[in-house]
């Protein structure tokens, strides 16, 4: 990797440095949709269970989620992107749902997501009983070094959403 004169950047101020750093984020995103033409989502597909971890594969983040519902209740888990949605991040590459051919009460979700350096990954896994959500467990990452790393694991009481269908 080369090394960047850190000198050099001193003389920008912190908007031009965030603006580069977005036209940066958005050429690696540009890149990785290129990557992935030809290839669909739907080869990744399948029926994933509740809690399924994110991972890396031919350089794209994949970002799982499912969705039980039960009447006024359900149980979810999805996978939120530098504190947004996978389907609503900035870095979406390609989204795509599908009910579960054994139970069309449960429905599987894939994001695809480019994964830049320092991204927030989180693994969200929730009940819901009419409209309020309570947290089961969080599972904090990080895109490091091209890695997906395992940093911690948070509690929160209740979180609210935009609910997936």
């Amino acid at each position: 990797m080369r090394s960047i004169d850190l000198e050099q950047l001193e003389k920008y101020s912190e908007d031009e440095l965030a603006e580069y750093q977005q036209i940066l984020n958005l050429e690696i995103k540009e890149r990785m949709t290129k990557k992935a033409i030809g290839k669909s989502i739907k080869e990744e597909f399948t029926e994933f269970k509740l809690g399924t971890l994110p991972y890396l594969q031919d350089g794209l983040l994949y970002c799982p989620g499912v969705k039980i519902n039960k009447g006024l209740s359900h149980k979810c888990s999805f996978i939120s992107i530098n504190d947004k949605w996978s389907w609503e991040s900035d870095l979406k590459i390609e989204d795509a749902m599908e009910f579960s051919a054994s139970n069309s009460k449960i429905l599987h979700t894939l994001t695809t997501v480019a994964p830049i350096e320092g991204l927030k990954v989180d693994l969200i896994v929730c009940n819901a009983n009419s409209g309020i959500h309570k947290l089961k467990f969080v599972k904090n990452f990080i895109i490091e070094s091209g890695n997906l790393v395992s940093v911690k694991d948070n509690h929160i009481r209740e979180l609210n959403h935009n609910s997936r269908n």
